[in-house]
């Protein structure tokens, strides 16, 4: 019994340890990975809500005007530091409410 133990504990052991380091690498990686791809996601649904209500100049409804400050949100929150956004947020945060107001499509 007791050198079924040492073999457990010298040569198993040490392998599983070193999967289940391995695994974890992998798994931080894949979540980098994923918070990366969504970061740029919400700076890229950012830009096209400027774009549209702000540089061409069409209504911001409410549901938009909420939705395009809960993502900026959000992109803060996964440290999206990037001057750009926040200028974006902030004349968002200025526009004025046009079209079907309070209407949730």
């Amino acid at each position: 019994m007791d050198n079924t133990i040492t073999v457990v504990i010298n040569t198993i052991l040490p392998q599983f340890i070193s999967f289940l380091a391995g695994a974890a690498g992998v798994w931080f990686f894949r979540q980098r990975a994923m918070e990366n791809a969504v970061k740029c996601l919400l700076r890229d649904r950012l830009i096209i809500a400027y774009n549209y209500h702000i540089k061409q100049g069409h209504s911001v409804q409410r549901d938009e005007y909420r939705s395009t400050l809960d993502m900026g949100e959000a992109y803060e929150k996964m440290s999206g530091k990037n001057g750009y956004i926040a200028r974006i947020l902030e004349e968002y945060r200025n526009a004025p409410l046009a079209g079907k107001e309070g209407e949730i499509l």
